[in-house]
């Protein structure tokens, strides 16, 4: 009976220790929301954000460096070589400071085409013409003023794209491929396969002259002798006596033509 008279009295006890256990567990819980709550209300800051634009000036630096290099004197695929400098000027224009580097690219155009030769120089020009790039890049490569010239055309020269001489026996066409000049009376040998027919000489912005008779040149543009013309890369003299010369300016190499003989150069 003694046992039975202490029972009932303990399950007060027993009660509020269970109340204070399921308090706790509701406080742990409420406090362990809050603090995750906190933590995915506040953003990490990424590398990208805290630093704006600092890609693009790493791009930039890097680009430059790889057209620093093309002047080095090595000769790169051309397509290759084109696509670097057209990421370059795409790069600075896009952060504003093309005229700021253009000297750059210029510098390396120059350098390429002297140092690697007219083959490599019209490649690069083709590929050039090819790829996407900012307008005053493009203007740029396609005008020229970066080829190394072996014998440009003298600075009297007149922009023509055809002429004859008075006497009407040469005439000549400068076109973007090349120069030719047909000879209709002439006291040399003739080319091979064409005695007794006009020759015709062509050079080509690079390559040596060809002679032979399947085309002639037709104009009615006269010039008087001593005129110097010049068109597309070509060049031409028209002396009385010494005949007419026509030359790639890029590669130097040409022909002359009169009565008496022929000359390729």
């Amino acid at each position: 009976m003694k046992h039975g008279a202490h029972g009932p009295a303990r399950w007060p006890l027993y009660f509020l220790l269970f109340a204070a256990a399921v308090l706790a567990g509701v406080l742990a819980l409420v406090g362990v929301s809050y603090f995750s709550g906190d933590d995915a209300a506040a953003p990490v800051p990424t590398a990208a954000g805290s630093e704006p634009g600092r890609s693009a000036s790493a791009d930039l630096t890097q680009l430059r460096e790889q057209v620093h290099d093309l002047s080095s004197g090595s000769c790169p695929n051309p397509e290759s070589a084109a696509a670097t400098l057209a990421d370059y000027a795409t790069a600075a224009a896009a952060g504003g400071t093309y005229t700021a580097e253009a000297p750059l690219l210029t510098e390396a155009l120059r350098t390429l085409s002297s140092s690697c030769g007219a083959e490599y120089t019209l490649s690069l020009s083709t590929a050039l013409g090819d790829i996407a790039a900012p307008a005053d890049f493009q203007s740029f490569a396609a005008s020229r003023q970066w080829w190394k010239l072996v014998r440009p055309a003298p600075p009297e020269a007149t922009r023509l794209e055809s002429f004859t001489t008075p006497m009407n026996n040469v005439r000549c066409s400068l076109d973007e491929k090349a120069a030719n000049c047909t000879i209709f009376t002439y006291d040399y040998v003739s080319p091979p396969g064409c005695e007794g027919e006009p020759a015709n000489y062509t050079v080509g912005l690079t390559g040596t002259t060809t002679a032979g008779c399947s085309t002639q040149v037709s104009t009615a543009k006269e010039v008087p002798y001593g005129s110097v013309v010049a068109a597309h890369g070509f060049a031409c003299t028209a002396d009385q006596y010494a005949g007419i010369s026509c030359w790639s300016e890029l590669t130097g190499h040409g022909f002359t033509v009169r009565r008496a003989a022929e000359e390729v150069f």
